[in-house]
Order: C-alpha cells, then structure tokens, then sequence
C-alpha cells in the first residue's frame, strides 16, 4: 500500500522500488518523444485545416 507523508503543506509518496536515475532519465526522455511527436502530428492536423 503507498506510504503518503506529510511533507509540511504538500505529501510525498514513499518510492516502492529503489530509486534509479539511469532509467528514470531513458523514461523520461521516451516520454518526452512521444509528446513531441504527438505535437508535431497536432500542428500538421492544424496546418490541414486552416
């Protein structure tokens, strides 16, 4: 079950897995492809319709 603190005006959630920065870093820069791919196919949809 998750583990919220209280962190003093806003909560933390406790990781459930040890923490790593290589793979965080691959996850986040696949996130951050597909968003650009998902803007890059709205502003084609966009130009199509304008």
């Amino acid at each position: 079950m998750t583990n919220w603190i209280n962190g003093g005006g806003f909560y933390l959630v406790q990781a459930t897995e040890p923490y790593d920065a290589d793979k965080l870093k691959r996850e986040m820069d696949e996130l951050e492809a597909g968003i650009q791919t998902a803007e890059r196919y709205w502003a084609e949809r966009k130009a199509m319709t304008a």
